[in-house]
């Protein structure tokens, strides 16, 4: 869910992000636009904006980055919920990083907003100006890349989605490590505790991209939510690593010693 249209604009940024060993220079810029974000639903039955609104901590934020809901804006003014994300700002703007499979080639050109959760914000107050960077931008590890995207936020331009991810630890060989230390990470939107189990590695040809297994049940909605440890490095997450009870599921379960429900998401990723 991933996209990428109007790329770069001719201007130059300064904030520094770290993936690992990869360092990307970016920037942002920010116009206070106002859009409504999806009609109320009317079934009686919580969707998935609903729960993770339902979740989000009414406590201050300890991070730097900032939750928030990603839409796609329909009309100029309303906006379908689309998607999750971390939003923080540097020394030359705003920027939004969320999972790249969020602007799946298959969505064509679409206009996005985002609204923040802490602060809540009932309405989405900045759109998404142009791609700044992709996950194949960030890191290349033959042929594969991180599901990652890094937006600048801004005027609301038309982003052409380009995304073709579709890595799924329920159905892709993974490779599987554990982890001996203890890691523990924080929810941006509900400062939920969740700990780190280790890593899964999609391989090919002996190459791949490593993402961090959490030991968190994700719900559909929940791609792209930001994670951060102790020195606010940030995860980001990709979805569930396991289905519904299927021996794929209870193998990766029985291997990491949990009969919790995982998710995988790729970080840690240094701001700076």
């Amino acid at each position: 869910m991933a996209r990428e249209n109007s790329r770069h604009l001719g201007l130059r940024v300064r904030i520094a992000i770290f993936v690992a060993s990869f360092g990307l220079v970016l920037l942002v810029a920010w116009v206070k636009t106002t859009f409504t974000t999806s009609p109320q639903n009317a079934t009686g039955v919580e969707d998935d904006e609903e729960y993770i609104i339902r979740k989000v901590s009414k406590d201050p934020l300890k991070s730097r980055f900032t939750p928030v809901l990603i839409y796609r804006v329909l009309g100029g003014e309303t906006g379908t919920f689309a998607g999750s994300g971390s939003l923080f700002a540097g020394s030359h703007g705003i920027q939004v990083i969320t999972a790249e499979h969020l602007f799946g080639k298959k969505l064509g050109d679409q206009i996005f907003a985002v609204r923040k959760l802490r602060p809540y914000e009932t309405d989405a107050t900045h759109g998404i100006e142009s791609i700044l960077n992709t996950g194949s931008q960030i890191a290349d590890v033959g042929g594969q890349s991180p599901d990652i995207i890094v937006l600048k936020a801004g005027q609301a331009k038309t982003i052409r989605c380009f995304s073709e991810e579709t890595l799924d630890l329920r159905t892709s060989p993974m490779e599987l490590h554990r982890i001996d230390q203890t890691i523990i990470l924080t929810s941006l939107v509900s400062d939920e505790k969740v700990r780190v189990l280790g890593t899964a590695m999609s391989l090919r040809d002996g190459k791949g991209v490593q993402y961090s297994v959490l030991e968190y049940a994700s719900n559909s909605g929940e791609s792209g939510t930001g994670f951060v440890d102790e020195d606010d490095n940030l995860f980001v997450l990709k979805g569930s690593a396991t289905g519904d009870g299927n021996l794929v599921e209870k193998s990766i379960q029985k291997f990491f010693g949990t009969t919790r429900k995982m998710s995988i998401a790729y970080g840690s990723i240094k701001i700076r």
